[in-house]
């Protein structure tokens, strides 16, 4: 709350409630009227008239109504800092807003400039009036106002008798401030070596900025490097390498360094320079090793393909081979030979891509004809029924391996072929009386040995 005069507007006291609501302030004999906001700012619907005499007042209670809630309009603010005619980057910008009721300008918010200068200020309350503040070091803290005007104070109100430069935000609109050039007084370098870059300027090679420092003047500075791609700033290429990415493709290259030298007695402006440009970046070149197949070349069994170095990151696919003819649909890294490869070599060919290089493959060398197939399970077959003639014998086998195995059946009497006794059943007939009956069950499936 807020105390002013009978027939006033300018505060002459304030306090805070506690926590219970209790408030008292401080007031000289007279006639005041009782002002009250709330903790988000937002006056309130009723207010006081006290007349204060030599002694203490007798408290006086007050109600308020909830003020309504009002949703804010939002603008955006953006601009671009410079030092001495270079972006500014990392330097820190602040927003204020000015306050009619208070007649002076508050913080609201900030910002730091990027690789560029660039700073955004978002969610900034529409329908205010704004101004913005950059700091700079020069002899001393210098500070520069949106539309040029610099002091020594970091308090905008200070300047406020010489009508400082501000801005209205409008709902849903972008304000960009321009340009606010931060310069400062000082020695400039004498003479500066251009930087070179040495390396290819193809996706994953690496550059590298060299300058001869001791051809400064003066001599041995501090150097930063900053990295440029078709002239804009490269995040995070702040070292004297660069290892060129897909990004880059087709770009060209360049690479700015900046100079200090705060000794010898003298203040040294910061000096830049900028390399000439590469030339267009070129697709990279996959390391691309020669596949190999690891397996038994034999029907049913699994092949693999071991695929070496290949360059990080690089997405592999891969296509076999029957000979010199494709096999639909196997394109894994393993193959499980079927029949139709039986006495037929295979290979496979492997494909890289990675963004920014050029596509590459590499096929292995083939594998020796693929042999039979060996059956993984052949059970012994197993004979139920009586011996006797007249009665019926069957036989019968648990499941072969590999599936789909087609059974042939041949019965003996003491060792020799019964005719016609090709089922799996078999009915002793009477000159089988006192012979050892038995069964021979033979398993056969394309591309595997019987």
């Amino acid at each position: 709350m807020y105390a002013t005069k009978a027939g006033e507007t300018e505060p002459v006291n304030e306090t805070v409630s506690n926590p219970f609501g209790q408030y008292s302030i401080n007031l000289r004999p007279g006639a005041y009227t009782l002002t009250f906001w709330d903790n988000m700012g937002r006056v309130l619907d009723k207010s006081l008239d006290v007349e204060v005499v030599d002694a203490d007042l007798p408290g006086k209670d007050i109600e308020f109504a909830e003020p309504p809630v009002s949703t804010p309009e939002w603008g955006k603010v953006t601009g671009t800092l410079r030092h001495n005619g270079f972006p500014a980057n990392g330097s820190n910008v602040l927003l204020f807003e000015y306050s009619p009721e208070w007649s002076t300008w508050m913080q609201r918010e900030g910002a730091v400039a990027d690789d560029d200068g660039r700073f955004v200020l978002d969610d900034v309350q529409a329908g205010k009036t704004y101004t913005l503040q950059a700091k700079w070091y020069d002899n001393g803290n210098r500070y520069m106002y949106y539309g040029g005007q610099t002091s020594g104070s970091d308090e905008p109100g200070a300047l406020a008798a010489t009508n400082l430069n501000s801005f209205v935000v409008r709902k849903g609109q972008t304000f960009d401030a321009g340009e606010m050039n931060l310069t400062a007084d000082g020695v400039p370098f004498r003479s500066a070596e251009t930087p070179t870059i040495t390396g290819r300027a193809a996706v994953g090679s690496k550059l590298t900025a060299t300058t001869n420092t001791s051809l400064w003047d003066p001599t041995y500075p501090t150097l930063t490097y900053r990295w440029l791609r078709n002239g804009a700033s490269i995040p995070n290429a702040t070292t004297s390498a660069y290892v060129l990415g897909a990004a880059d493709l087709g770009a060209t290259i360049s690479v700015m360094v900046t100079a200090t030298a705060p000794w010898g007695g003298e203040t040294y402006l910061p000096a830049r320079v900028f390399s000439a440009e590469t030339a267009p970046v070129e697709p990279g070149t996959l390391t691309v090793p020669t596949p190999t197949v690891t397996g038994t070349a034999a029907v049913g069994k699994a092949l693999s393909a071991s695929t070496g170095g290949w360059t990080p990151g690089t997405a592999l696919t891969y296509q076999w081979y029957r000979g010199s003819s494709v096999i639909s649909g196997a394109r894994s890294r393993t193959y499980s030979l079927a029949a139709s490869d039986l006495g037929k070599t295979l290979a496979v060919r492997v494909t890289g891509k990675k963004a920014g290089y050029t596509t590459a493959s590499k096929i292995s060398r083939a594998t020796r004809p693929a042999v039979a197939g060996k059956f993984s399970a052949a059970p012994t077959p197993k004979i139920t029924g009586k011996a006797k003639v007249g009665k019926t014998l069957k036989v019968s086998t648990k499941a072969w391996r590999p599936s789909g195995t087609k059974l042939k059946y041949q019965w003996f009497a003491n060792g020799k072929k019964i005719a016609r006794a090709t089922k799996v059943k078999y009915k002793v007939s009477a000159k089988m009386r006192g012979k050892k009956i038995t069964v021979r069950v033979t398993g056969s499936q394309r591309g595997y040995a019987a």
